[in-house]
């Protein structure tokens, strides 16, 4: 399809099923500086980091698209930036060839995990920052350059996939990749940043695109640009409120994102997503073996071997927690069960509730029954979450709820279970009946829970202030 001649005013939008790669931040930092946005000296936050990028892919898949997760490695905190990974079109893929060796690494991670989802997949022999600069139009293929792809990958990739590919060239170094200055919105409208690009490049985007959107200045400074669209929705950086003005009068639903933390690397919404372009519609293995699924929908999970020991993970059950009525939150006592070995699902879970205002200790995996039941003896919590994801939480949790409610002092304490509970026992409304008719006051199965969880503890939260000398009951 050819782009918009600019004739009449768009009809009503409507969205397209996307395919999507991500990869959570779990090494992120600012260890070096390749482009303007980079300052080592300022520290970053991991864990907001962590809950902007949780953030993203909850939205997609919330919208119903479909979102595959690659396994972070150490040592490579830009790996979150998926998009820069691999161009990806009709079904292959060209892996990127990294201008700077600091991010080198990432480009055999993306090729090798292509190449593992079935997708016919090689290096580019020209340095080529992936979907960094190369945006899939319609038929066509937009490509920048002037700061990180070369010139002549544009010739490489057109002949690779067999499709036209027009040429950008980029001139302001704030804007060093095209998706930080353009946007694609659908097969025929396109949103960008005029100052960003020569203006031999700015005269052929009028052409092709006379109809297209055009960003302030102070639009693509917050990233505004850096932005995903499934033809309806438009997920982007918050700050951008010209532009969000304009696609809303244009019938585009516009989804506000704060990405501040991700921006400290020169990252936004689109950094973050690698568009599978005609690629296999179903979650690949690696995803479900890694239980990377991190919707905040969902207790979920990041294999170990992208991570820290688990024994570094893991609170230390004897430290000294604030008051909780005096900080407004719960203490919470976050758990694994005996049987699992997962801590990432912890870990977040850990980050999440606390962004929430509560005190959190987390036991850690492998936790024996008897283990949950002294620390929850001893620190008397408002809360206690088992999060599990090896497929026995059915089993594991019928035991351990039994024994915890054997306890007279534990009797009344709120306990929550979340996760995969049904492969090796009953799943479905069964299961989740018989779960709570043993003692839990909620369980949350796959595909929903954190929201939930959120809501109960702020209620449990609530009744705590509200009568700060009662016992909390379910």
């Amino acid at each position: 399809m050819k782009p918009s001649s600019g004739a009449g005013r768009p009809a009503a939008r409507s969205a397209t099923p996307r395919h999507y790669l991500m990869c959570p931040p779990a090494h992120f930092d600012v260890v070096y500086s390749i482009n303007p946005w980079m300052d080592p000296g300022k520290p970053v936050d991991p864990r907001l980091a962590m809950l902007q990028w949780q953030r993203i892919h909850d939205l997609f898949t919330e919208l119903g698209h479909t979102v595959d997760l690659i396994e972070p490695l150490p040592g490579l905190p830009d790996m979150v930036f998926a998009a820069n990974g691999a161009t990806v079109h009709g079904g292959r893929a060209l892996a990127a060839r990294f201008r700077y060796e600091e991010r080198s690494a990432e480009a055999p991670a993306y090729l090798s995990w292509l190449t593992a989802n079935g997708f016919e997949a090689q290096q580019a022999a020209w340095t080529n920052e992936g979907q960094g600069d190369f945006l899939t139009a319609g038929d066509l293929l937009l490509a920048g350059s002037g700061f990180r792809t070369d010139r002549r990958a544009h010739a490489e990739t057109e002949e690779y996939f067999g499709c036209p590919v027009i040429s950008l060239t980029l001139v302001n170094g704030s804007y060093y990749h095209l998706d930080t200055a353009l946007a694609i919105l659908d097969e025929q409208t396109i949103m960008y940043y005029p100052e960003a690009f020569t203006p031999a490049s700015q005269a052929l985007l009028r052409r092709l695109y006379p109809d297209a959107v055009l960003a302030t200045a102070r639009d693509a400074a917050c990233f505004g640009l850096n932005a995903v669209s499934d033809g309806r929705h438009v997920l982007l950086p918050a700050g951008a409120t010209e532009l969000t003005t304009q696609l809303r009068d244009r019938g585009y639903e516009t989804i506000d994102l704060e990405v501040s933390e991700l921006l400290r690397a020169g990252g936004g919404v689109k950094c973050c997503t690698l568009e599978l372009h005609g690629s296999p519609g179903v979650a690949s293995e690696t995803t479900r073996e890694l239980a990377l699924a991190l919707p905040l929908q969902e207790m979920i999970s990041l294999d170990e071997a992208a991570l820290p020991p688990h024994q570094e993970v893991a609170a230390a059950p004897a430290r000294e927690l604030p008051d909780p009525v005096a900080s407004g939150g719960l203490t919470i006592v976050v758990t694994s069960v005996a049987s699992d070995s997962h801590t990432w699902n912890l870990v977040y879970l850990q980050l999440a509730l606390e962004e929430l205002g509560h005190q959190v200790v987390n036991l850690g995996a492998c936790v024996p029954d008897e283990l949950l039941i002294s620390e929850c003896q001893r620190l008397r919590p408002g809360l206690a979450v088992v999060s599990t994801v090896n497929g026995h939480g059915f089993h594991d949790g019928m035991r351990l709820i039994s024994r915890v409610r054997a306890c007279p002092e534990l009797a009344s304490l709120p306990v929550v279970i979340g996760g995969k509970l049904g492969i090796a026992g009953p799943s479905g409304r069964a299961g989740r009946d018989q779960l709570r008719a043993a003692g839990f006051d909620a369980v949350f199965e796959e595909g929903t829970g954190m929201s939930a969880l959120a809501a109960l503890a702020g209620q449990l939260a609530a009744a705590l202030s509200a009568e700060p000398a009662a016992e909390v009951t379910a």
